[in-house]
């Protein structure tokens, strides 16, 4: 049940931003944040769940990326979700239809 409701708040949550960003009321952050520990956390739960229909998932960032960046890292995060679960979709549709 706590993964439902999770996953229902995180629409929710899809749908306002893009109700901001239509009405032109995006606001971005600006700070210091760690890229790779942004990446990491959005990755991980992809990585469980790509574990379950026997995808792998990897990780690498080269090592001239510098750990510490400014923007808005929540956003970051939300964008790295949404582009994994495109991932994941496609690959099982891809992995079904072979």
């Amino acid at each position: 049940m706590d993964c439902v409701a999770t996953t229902f708040l995180r629409i929710i949550n899809d749908i306002l931003d893009i109700t901001k960003i239509e009405a032109g009321r995006m606001a971005l952050e600006r700070c210091t944040f760690s890229l790779r520990e942004v990446i990491f956390e959005a990755l991980t739960s992809l990585a469980f769940g790509a574990a379950a229909k026997n995808l792998d998932v990897f990780l690498k960032i080269h090592p001239a990326v510098p750990d510490l960046v400014v923007g808005d890292g929540s956003r970051l995060g939300q964008v790295v979700k949404n582009l994994r679960l495109v991932i994941v979709k496609s690959s099982l549709r891809l992995a079904r239809s072979h």
